[in-house]
């Protein structure tokens, strides 16, 4: 049992494979144009080979590959003293996880596989010319100042099973016999999910912990190392795609809370709208006491003397109509805010059992699809403003800063669009997406128009003017503030601020 692509022995098998293949074989190019993976092209008459090296921490290799060619675009060729070269043998080295492509003049290519060391040396006479990473450090440096054999302070035993890897001594605790199977592979890949491991000999069901592992056999170590990097890599996509829909997801999640802890907050300012109707009650029983300048009446309220704030402008009777109207207004926005309170933690809940079906979520290409939605959404510039669909196919489009009111009325809304403003306040650039409807019902630029009046300075009114024209009709010079613009043809209409029911 071998769980890194790395083993000893692994690099043992495919540095024998490499060495029947590769031999006679010219060195056309070494590039690279991916992190962490060196491309080195070989030649021979017709024939072409593409070895691959990769230098990812727990995951080194160097393999074949078959019927792979180069991009045209955005590669760096690297060690071109090696163009040219003939391959004269390939072998492992230093009884290390080293394995050296050496030439027919005796320089060679040395790749190491040691984690965090993982590189790909130029050599010539024992020296370094040059290095795949960090240039610089090993530049003009001796081969054996890098590569300082420390390994004779380490227990002969301990070295042996390090070859191994300690799952193989586990199944079979004889190193004798180990040697005898290793020295006469098959090639078995086993896979459960992210469980992923290679073995020479075929293994017992008691020796993978009753795990219902995937088998198959390869031809030769170059097509196990070729399957085991496609299922780790398929396995890190799957794992990828499902991160990258969690992640956006959480995120939602986080809104929702956010949503639900302000709607929470704003019906506990607001729920004390009952003192308003109790104001006016007590102005209208105590009328005859109290008359127009005073700012202030007491009254008594079973045990207690509640203080009633007046305006001195207004007589008796119209101070207890405007605590009325308070307590009117008030009282629907407990009502509409109670209604949004409920749909938001219906959605909170829809989003956590949402993100618990990923969770469980074995299917790649539904979560793939589930992604690239996700990144799309993330990339879309008009997910900057606030959206509202006010029927099947019509949405209003809102700004919320200088910035993406400019973004919404220059770049993002068609000629034929509804642009709407509130009037005589500063406020959000506002337009109803028409699509290609040359007629709009009125309804639905009132709705649109009350959308633009309730982000505005004026969302507290009661009748607001709006001006709204086609986005065609709406410029913006040269030198005009971000945000300011100036509108043609405009038509204004009254209307109470306000969102569409069902939004959020």
């Amino acid at each position: 049992m071998i769980s890194r692509i790395n083993n000893f022995y692994i690099l043992e098998k495919q540095a024998e494979y490499l060495n029947k293949v590769l031999t006679g074989f010219e060195i056309q190019s070494i590039s690279t144009f991916e992190k962490d993976r060196l491309h080195i092209e070989c030649v021979s008459g017709d024939k072409q080979i593409m070895l691959e090296f990769s230098i990812e921490n727990d995951f080194t290799y160097l393999i074949k590959r078959d019927n792979f060619f180069l991009p045209s675009k955005n590669i760096a060729v690297i060690m071109e003293e090696c163009s040219g070269k003939i391959i004269s043998y390939t072998a492992q080295v230093n009884d290390d996880r080293l394995i050296s492509i050496f030439f027919d003049d005796s320089s060679c290519l040395l790749f190491n596989f040691v984690n965090n060391k993982q590189n790909c040396f130029y050599i010539e006479n024992g020296m370094v010319l040059t290095s795949y990473k960090n240039n610089k450090e090993f530049n003009g440096k001796s081969i054996n100042e890098i590569f300082v054999d420390k390994r004779e302070d380490t227990d002969v035993m301990k070295r042996e099973l390090s070859k191994f890897g300690k799952e193989a001594y586990l199944n079979i605790s004889d190193l004798d016999k180990l040697k005898e199977l290793y020295s006469a592979p098959k090639y078995f890949l086993y896979r459960a999910g992210e469980k992923i491991f290679a073995s020479f000999f075929e293994i017992e069901g008691k020796a993978t912990n009753e795990i219902d592992y995937e088998k198959s056999e390869s031809e030769n170590i170059n097509a196990l190392l070729l399957n085991w990097i496609k299922y780790r890599n398929k396995e890190k996509n799957f794992n990828e795609a499902k991160q990258e829909v969690l992640s956006g997801l959480s995120k939602k999640l986080k809104q929702s809370e956010k949503n639900v802890l302000s709607l929470k907050t704003q019906l506990q300012n607001i729920g004390e709208s009952h003192k308003y109707k109790l104001y006016g009650d007590k102005i209208m029983e105590n009328i005859w006491k109290i008359k127009k300048g005073d700012i202030i009446f007491e009254a008594e309220d079973e045990t207690e003397l509640i203080s009633i704030k007046l305006k001195e402008n207004l007589s008796p009777q119209e101070n207890a109509k405007n605590y009325y109207e308070k307590y009117k207004k008030q009282k629907g926005s407990v009502e509409l805010i109670e209604k949004k309170l409920a749909d938001a933690e219906t959605q909170k809940k829809k989003i956590e059992e949402e993100i618990e079906l990923i969770k469980n979520n074995e299917d790649y290409k539904n979560l793939r699809k589930l992604a690239v939605k996700e990144e799309k959404i993330r990339y879309d510039e008009t997910n900057k403003f606030r959206k509202f669909k006010i029927a099947e196919d019509l949405e209003v489009w809102v700004g919320k800063d200088s910035a993406t009111n400019d973004l919404l009325t220059m770049h993002y809304s068609a000629h034929n669009d509804l642009w709407f403003h509130v009037r005589g306040f500063s406020g959000s650039h506002t337009v109803l997406k028409t699509g290609n409807k040359k007629e709009i019902d009125k309804k639905y630029i009132l709705s649109a128009a009350s959308i633009a009046a309730y982000y505005s300075k004026a969302r507290n009114g009661g009748n607001v003017p709006v001006a709204y024209t086609e986005r065609k009709y709406v410029k913006k010079k040269k030198g005009f503030r971000e945000g300011t613009v100036i509108l043609e043809k405009e038509k204004v209409i009254f209307v109470k601020p306000g969102l569409p029911e069902n939004a959020e």
